[in-house]
């Protein structure tokens, strides 16, 4: 979560509605800011279903899960769309998040 860039996370083979975004980190080496993104499909801002939304705590451990993005309602990624997670504020520390979990249900 260093680099503005986008990474695919999955394309559900049928509609399937997102609840939550959990991550993994596995390194932090500094202090760390919130990371800002996007998620969605359609390029370039990859916005479809948050724009500029963040984890709500910063990465502070190895580690360290259930940092979470929670949506109020469940959200729909139309089948056949490949889901991405855009990063639109990079941390300003050393950090790696190995992993974004998606959560959610498929219809």
């Amino acid at each position: 979560m260093t680099v503005m860039t986008n990474t695919a996370l999955f394309t559900p083979i049928r509609d399937f509605f997102i609840t939550t975004l959990y991550t993994r980190v596995t390194a932090v080496n500094g202090a760390m800011n919130q990371v800002a993104f996007s998620l969605g499909w359609t390029a370039p801002n990859y916005d479809d279903l948050s724009v500029a939304s963040s984890f709500h705590i910063a990465f502070t451990a190895v580690d360290q899960t259930g940092t979470e993005f929670n949506f109020s309602d469940p959200r729909l990624v139309p089948a056949g769309q490949t889901l991405q997670f855009n990063i639109i504020t990079p941390v300003v520390a050393i950090s790696d998040v190995e992993t974004v979990y998606v959560e959610g249900f498929y219809v």
